[in-house]
């Protein structure tokens, strides 16, 4: 036995310390009282010690088992609640009085706002139940049916839930991905390819669609930006009625470099703020690539082409270079981006000279 302190030790535990360490032979009187024998029966003389232990042992649990259905009538007869029929145990009365709370997995009791803030949990005489949840779906059982826990609500970027079938955006990127599993941790989604885009995290996933800038890259407050050709035309000027959207760009000049202050709200869909003189526009008319010069095409010439498309390290799958919304290759019908890249810069060439008055 364990060394406990004595005034620690119940009087079961004092007995069995004793016949271990034979501190208390008696006559036999004693273990012939307690085994009802009219003489000794071969046991060893310390044997009686320990089944007293027991004794002392059951005669508790029985007492607290006793005092416990004491408790369950008396409070059951102050209630005006059924009472216990003869021979009945504390449990069976439960059983039979009571209408069980169905349980989850882990043995603990369902709570109804698990399932939404208006469910509702209705137990019928017989211990079925009955779930309705607040998105509209019902859940029943048997009285001997565990329920399943709901997953707990998980919140995105923009603070709203995100469940299965939902279709979500990572922040800065503009890929469409439809959810099929939301668990604690991560959430599972599918690309429109059917390519999957797995353990993402719920804080970096909104359900609202990117505003995408004219090169079709995500627009973000606080990033740098530039007007397209469209734009730069209507720079320094205003005209809130104009055919392709209102804008107010007075004071801004076509090549500046600006600063996003907001994107597009409900009250104002197509109008991006800006930070420089308090002017705004479509979000079409903003590029996060500078204005071309002769410099900085000379310095693309001699580029890989992994290093002008700005997609080394990256899956094709996911072409950040997109023009138009199609890989290089695609947009200008060649083989592959090699070739792309040679007739972009031609491309930009032209339109360099032609906005510094060449032909």
């Amino acid at each position: 036995m364990e060394q406990k302190d004595p005034k620690d030790m119940t009087a079961s535990e004092l007995l069995r310390w004793a016949a271990e360490n034979d501190k208390l032979r008696m006559r036999c009187d004693m273990c012939m009282k307690l085994y009802m024998m009219d003489s000794c029966g071969g046991h060893d003389c310390n044997d009686w010690l320990n089944d007293l232990a027991d004794k002392i042992e059951a005669d508790l649990a029985k007492a607290r088992r006793g005092g416990l259905e004491r408790c369950a009538k008396s409070w059951a007869e102050a209630n005006g609640c059924p009472g216990f029929r003869e021979g009945e145990g504390f449990g069976e009365w439960v059983n039979r009085c009571w209408l069980p709370i169905p349980r989850y997995k882990d043995g603990e009791p369902v709570d109804e706002s698990d399932f939404g803030e208006d469910a509702c949990l209705t137990v019928y005489g017989d211990g079925d139940w009955l779930i309705n949840c607040s998105d509209g779906d019902q859940i029943e059982g048997s009285r001997s049916q565990r329920v399943e826990r709901p997953a707990p609500e998980v919140l995105g970027a923009d603070g709203l839930p995100i469940v299965e079938g939902d279709v979500v955006y990572e922040l800065g990127r503009d890929d469409a991905l439809t959810v099929y599993e939301v668990n604690a941790q991560y959430i599972h989604a599918k690309k429109e390819s059917g390519a999957a885009w797995n353990n993402l995290t719920a804080e970096y996933l909104t359900h609202t669609p990117p505003v995408l800038a004219a090169d079709g890259l995500p627009l973000r407050e606080g990033e740098t930006v530039w007007l397209t050709d469209e734009g730069a035309r209507h720079a320094g000027d205003s005209d809130t009625m104009a055919e392709a959207g209102p804008y107010a760009l007075c004071g801004i000049g076509a090549n500046d470099r600006l600063t996003v202050k907001a994107l597009p709200s409900r009250f104002h869909p197509n109008r991006v703020d800006l930070v420089e003189e308090g002017a705004w526009c479509p979000a079409s008319w903003l590029t996060h690539t500078p204005p071309d010069s002769q410099e900085r095409i000379n310095t693309d010439v001699v580029k890989t082409v992994a290093d002008y498309w700005g997609c080394y390290g990256v899956c094709c799958e996911d072409c950040p270079a997109k023009i138009d919304g199609e890989k290089p290759y695609v947009r200008y019908s060649v083989n592959n981006c090699d070739c792309a890249k040679a007739i972009d810069l031609l491309r930009r060439q032209r339109e360099l000279d032609k906005r510094m008055g060449g032909e």
